[in-house]
């Protein structure tokens, strides 16, 4: 990218935040209420132990969120510098194979199952996790979300691949943080006692976040394509959509 910025990935990847933010929303009514739930109550009943108000347990689960979503942008980070050291001639070739990889994820041609299951460093810090929920300082709270964030999640790998395509530490960096803003709402409102869904709803939102990681991969696939001169660019006013 040169010194003015490229305004043809500006754009895109504006778009991308936009999409991330949306899958972090469906896919926290979804799948995060379902698999993460257990976890959240845990957290909040551990930090409203002394009694705490309303007020104050809104302060406690902001930053217990704040650290979850450090920890997403560090993925990304890490994401988006793996994918920049990919030659700017192959930043298309990449981005076609992680848009090839989602769209096969969504249509659950490749299950995400062993990605889940984590390595050595999530298992440690799983096991570090409990020792954190009763954590009454704001470093503590931090902490403990910091090490959530970091858990093994489907939709949180599904999305870091968003950000190993951008090429980009910053960008990666800033896609996972739309993400994780998306999922904020619904854990934080879960977490103060107030967002309760059924399995039934639960199901919806996780196929709507399913179309998305397909909105997702084909829009990886065509900006790949667009980079390579294959096909051109499409736009609509100064919305690039790939």
């Amino acid at each position: 990218m040169d010194c003015c910025g490229n305004p043809v990935v500006e754009t895109t990847m504006a778009l991308s935040f936009a999409t991330l933010f949306g899958f972090g929303l469906t896919m926290s009514l979804g799948h995060c209420l379902g698999m993460c739930g257990p976890l959240v109550t845990a957290v909040s009943a551990a930090q409203r132990g002394d009694g705490a108000s309303s007020a104050v347990m809104l302060g406690r689960l902001s930053l217990y969120n704040l650290g979850r979503i450090a920890g997403y942008a560090g993925l990304g980070a890490v994401g988006g510098l793996l994918g920049s050291a990919v030659s700017r001639a192959g930043q298309g070739v990449l981005s076609i194979a992680i848009g090839v990889l989602m769209l096969l994820t969504a249509v659950g041609l490749v299950s995400m199952r062993r990605w889940e299951q984590g390595g050595p460093l999530q298992k440690l810090i799983a096991d570090r996790l409990p020792r954190l929920l009763g954590a009454r300082t704001a470093p503590g709270r931090l902490a403990l979300g910091l090490a959530n964030g970091l858990l093994p999640c489907g939709p949180v790998y599904k999305a870091a691949m968003t950000a190993a395509a951008s090429g980009s530490v910053i960008d990666g960096g800033l896609a996972m943080v739309w993400f994780g803003l998306g999922t904020v709402p619904v854990l934080l409102l879960f977490g103060m006692g107030v967002a309760r869904l059924g399995l039934g709803a639960r199901r919806l939102f996780n196929r709507l976040g399913a179309a998305l990681v397909f909105v997702m991969a084909v829009q990886l696939i065509l900006r790949g394509l667009a980079a390579r001169d294959v096909i051109a660019h499409a736009r609509l006013g100064e919305v690039v959509f790939w």
